[in-house]
């Protein structure tokens, strides 16, 4: 209503779980709005989009670093003229021009989850469990409730905690 439309209408549809990944592959960039009220969430789209290759123009926040390597695997911005720039920029010599190829390459070395995983937690689960044996049976119990049996014995095998 604000921008005073007339004969324009959105329309959404459904898409299968399976079919996601095949859409976000098409896109050349991605953007992300997401902001987080306690400034510990991660936005997990950014996620999905780099595990489909695709670089991201994400707005700032407090612990994004983590996630989105400035001018490395995708650009940060604070305002709506920075997004405009950015997004400029990357069309500028589309579909090939250095600054989108450059964060195309950056999300290809961009450590993936799993990786990060067997790297980062497995090494407290290992510390964890000699502490308390309950431990990994009571991750295992989490991670079953949220994913299912076959992801969580799955990753229990890649963190080398089960045969």
């Amino acid at each position: 209503a604000k921008l005073g439309l007339k004969r324009f209408c959105i329309l959404t549809m459904w898409l299968e779980a399976a079919d996601y990944p095949t859409m976000l592959s098409c896109a050349d960039l991605g953007v992300c709005l997401h902001t987080s009220t306690s400034g510990l969430d991660l936005p997990m789209k950014v996620v999905d989009m780099y595990g489909c290759g695709v670089p991201v123009c994400a707005v700032s926040f407090a612990c994004l670093d983590e996630l989105v390597q400035h001018e490395r695997n995708g650009l940060v911005f604070d305002t709506s003229d920075t997004l405009a720039v950015q997004i400029q920029r990357l069309v500028d010599g589309f579909p090939n021009g250095a600054e989108l190829r450059t964060l195309r390459d950056g999300v290809k070395t961009t450590v993936r989850w799993d990786a990060n995983w067997r790297e980062c937690a497995r090494q407290v689960l290992v510390e964890g469990s000699k502490r308390s044996s309950a431990l990994p049976g009571l991750l295992f119990a989490v991670v079953f409730a949220m994913l299912g049996a076959a992801v969580a014995t799955d990753l229990f095998r890649r963190l080398g905690l089960a045969s």
